[in-house]
């Protein structure tokens, strides 16, 4: 990998208490058994997870992305 690419993103600031908010308006809207988290197990500048609701209530499923940015 790019040395430059690895100096930018060594040292970058993570929000995580984005991700704490976002885990909290879900759990307030929907019930655990109806929530899977895809968590993204190895990657070098960003940290991707995909929610997937399926709630009993509705004909459809809900997709959320989390954690796409570094916010640079």
């Amino acid at each position: 990998m790019d040395r430059d690419i690895l100096k930018d993103i060594n040292g970058e600031e993570h929000f995580y208490e984005n991700i704490e908010s976002l885990e909290q308006h879900l759990d307030r809207f929907f019930e655990d058994d109806e929530i899977t988290v895809f968590h993204e197990m190895l990657s070098l500048d960003f940290h991707l997870d995909v929610f997937l609701i399926n709630c009993a209530d509705n004909d459809f499923n809900i997709l959320i992305t989390s954690g796409m940015s570094l916010l640079k």
